[in-house]
């Protein structure tokens, strides 16, 4: 009797053991087909009124897209597909042709290449002075914007034209970390 427990445990942990390589082989092709919706040329075509241009961080380009609030683009991707990965929006709220400041979202991860990812990386002083410059193109028009800061409150630098980058921090439910830039 205890044998066969024994082998049906087996035959259960082999089970399970299965399943978790399928799910990781499934983890990978959401990541890669995340990967494919955001690599950006600029001769693509998407059929998408909500994209208003691209942010180009650390030498990487991304699709920037701003819908009428500031949910629907935390599981949508650029196409409108549900995602959990979302995809770089800007508040709905902001005009980047005004002064005032405001801010552009995206998930970060430690499991998934996602572009906020980078945002963590500004924290190293090298880092930081090799990349201080990220452009944004907004309706057609280039915006530079210099990092001025990293933080995790807006109350940490005021004016006018500061736009923040901001994530939620890997494993920190909650925590923001921001990156401030200014024009």
């Amino acid at each position: 009797m205890k044998k066969k427990i024994i082998k049906i445990l087996l035959v259960i942990e082999l089970l399970l053991i299965l399943l978790n390589i399928h799910n990781l082989n499934l983890s990978f092709k959401e990541n890669k087909g995340y990967l494919d919706t955001i690599s950006y040329t600029d001769n693509i075509f998407l059929n998408n009124s909500d994209i208003v241009g691209s942010i180009k961080i650390a030498g990487k380009k991304y699709i920037l897209v701003q819908g009428s609030d500031n949910e629907f683009y935390l599981n949508h991707d650029i196409n409108k597909r549900e995602s959990e990965f979302g995809t770089l929006f800007l508040d709905y709220r902001c005009n980047l042709f005004n002064k005032e400041s405001c801010a552009i979202y995206g998930h970060s991860s430690n499991f998934y290449d996602l572009p906020f990812n980078v945002i963590s990386k500004y924290t190293d002083f090298d880092f930081l002075n090799n990349n201080k410059l990220i452009e944004i193109i907004y309706y057609n028009n280039l915006f530079t914007y210099e990092i001025i800061g990293i933080t995790n409150s807006y109350k940490t630098y005021t004016g006018n034209n500061i736009l923040y980058l901001q994530t939620c921090k890997p494993n920190a439910s909650g925590i923001l970390l921001l990156v401030a830039i200014k024009k």
